[in-house]
């Protein structure tokens, strides 16, 4: 648990803290306090240094073929299509390792983390979430989470029973 002196539970609209009752809310398999909103910005992006491991082995592709004459020889399309598969391979095998490593995976994603602390508590705090939402493109909300009485069993109405059809 976090104390409130160290918390990251800080509110990126009001620069609010949680207090020390929400922070105590903060169960070992949740992240943020009851109540808190958080929210997470991820973009993908195409690692660089992947895109240069693609750019050297399609540089030793062209070289290979060059190198093995394959562009001179008389080689029907199947043929020629097998031998350049073959090159390829080799070299898929040749970089396998870099490629297996974290720093050359594909895909960089950046990711960002804030928090809200309970709109509800601030009528400020709650018009500018609603801006956010809005701006988001998100569904506008009401004040909070909105409660329904249970309707009483004597009261849930009951499926109509289909008459039973002539013979």
């Amino acid at each position: 648990m976090n104390s409130f002196y160290d918390t990251p539970y800080i509110c990126s609209l009001s620069g609010i803290r949680a207090t020390e009752d929400e922070i105590d809310t903060v169960e070992a398999d949740e992240d943020y306090p009851e109540g808190w909103i958080r929210v997470t910005v991820e973009r993908k992006v195409v690692n660089p240094w992947w895109q240069r491991i693609q750019q050297c082995i399609e540089g030793e592709l062209i070289q290979n073929i060059e190198a093995s004459g394959l562009k001179k020889a008389k080689l029907g399309e199947a043929e020629m299509n097998e031998a350049v598969s073959f090159i390829q391979t080799q070299l898929d095998a040749k970089y396998a390792p870099a490629l297996s490593t974290p720093k050359y995976e594909k895909w960089i994603i950046e990711s960002e983390e804030i928090f809200i602390s309970p709109p509800e508590t601030d009528p400020e705090l709650s018009a500018e979430y609603s801006k956010l939402r809005d701006l988001l493109g998100m569904e506008s909300l009401a004040a909070g989470p909105q409660f329904q009485e249970p309707v009483p069993a004597a009261e849930v109405p009951k499926k109509e029973e289909a008459a039973p059809e002539p013979a």
